[in-house]
Order: structure tokens, then C-alpha cells, then sequence
């Protein structure tokens, strides 16, 4: 599990960061152009950061698989796959209910980089690996079936456009699956914990 959390945790970091670092750079850099330039300056800094998400996974992974001892990686990799569950479900539906802010997207954008913090303060040693190994299986599984579910959906009546652009209503069902399967995980941990005992 050391190798999987590293792997995860780095994943959920490089994520966050760059949600937070593109803040920053709307802010000091972006400001400086007028919505018509922003295309150009904007695009690379899209490109840069997938060409370098690879490269900085590897890398942060290493330094959590290292460093794992001295580092609170699984509560990393927890907080993080809340956060981006979170941040998902949040910026989904929030600006349906609330006129759109510029300062509360800034908010949202936060939240997997916060959940993150959050996840390394609490979810300490103590807490147990059975459990958060369910939970963070079901959330898997959960979003594996339901993200084949959907593009085998899609297939079927010839709609297939994207791989990664869901709709409100797609977006819905993987992120309730994930909800529910990461629930089942924990109980599920929870009996299998009191037949062990019992044994």
C-alpha cells in the first residue's frame, strides 16, 4: 500500500497545486493582458502543465514513497480524493443556485489543496489502514463502473464525443456511485474487522 498511496497522494498534490498555482498566475500574470490576448499566454500554461503533470507525478511520488515515514502520505491521499470529489461536486452545481464570482471560484479552486491539509492533519496513523484502504477501493471501483458505464452508454446510441467531458446528469451518477461505493467500503471494513475478531 506504501507504493499505491505515494502514487495517489502525488496525483491529488500535482492537481491541487496547479488549481492553485493557475490562481496565482491569473492573477499576476493574466491581469496584465486583455481578454482578447489571454488566449495565447493562457494555452501554454494549459500546455506546460500537462506535459509536466507526468514528469512532477513521478517525481513527488518518489519523494512520498522516500519519505513515507516522515510524511503523512495516506492522509494526503485521502484528503486529496475527497477534495477533488468535492471540488467536483461543488463546482458543478454551486453557480446554478449563486450568480457566478470570480472571488468564489477562487474558493472552490481550493478546496482539493484545503481537503489536502485537512486529510494530513487528521487522518493520522491511528486511524485504520483497513478502513481507509476500503473506502479508497470503493471509491475506485465506484468510478471505474460508473465511468464504463457511462461511455458504454454513450457508445451504444452513437454519441460518443469525449472520453472526458461529462454532462450535469453523467457527472451525477459517477459522482454518487463514488459516494455510495466509498460508504459500502467503510462498512464493509467495519464487518470484515468484527469477523477477524471473532475468529
Amino acid at each position: 500500500m506504501r507504493s499505491l498511496y505515494a502514487m495517489l497522494g502525488s496525483v491529488v498534490t500535482i492537481i491541487a497545486s496547479y488549481l492553485v498555482v493557475y490562481i496565482l498566475i491569473g492573477i499576476f500574470y493574466f491581469s496584465k493582458f486583455s481578454p482578447q490576448e489571454t488566449f495565447s499566454p493562457g494555452f501554454l500554461v494549459y500546455a506546460t502543465g500537462i506535459i509536466a503533470f507526468p514528469v512532477l507525478t513521478i517525481l513527488v511520488s518518489i519523494i512520498y514513497f522516500k519519505w513515507y515515514g516522515n510524511i503523512n502520505v495516506r492522509g494526503i491521499a485521502v484528503g486529496g480524493v475527497l477534495g477533488l470529489w468535492l471540488y467536483t461536486l461543488v463546482n458543478e452545481y454551486l453557480f446554478r443556485f449563486v450568480p457566478y464570482s470570480a472571488f468564489i471560484q477562487i474558493m472552490l479552486d481550493c478546496i482539493p489543496l484545503l481537503l489536502i491539509i485537512i486529510g494530513y492533519k487528521f487522518v493520522t496513523h491511528k486511524l485504520s489502514d483497513n478502513k481507509v484502504k476500503f473506502t479508497l477501493l470503493g471509491m475506485a471501483i465506484g468510478w471505474v463502473v460508473t465511468y464504463a458505464a457511462v461511455i458504454g452508454m454513450r457508445a451504444a446510441q452513437n454519441s460518443l464525443t469525449s472520453y472526458f467531458h461529462f454532462d450535469t446528469f453523467e457527472k451525477s451518477i459517477v459522482l454518487g456511485v463514488i459516494a455510495i461505493s466509498g460508504v459500502a467500503g467503510w462498512l464493509l471494513s467495519k464487518n470484515t474487522k468484527k469477523k477477524i475478531i471473532k475468529s
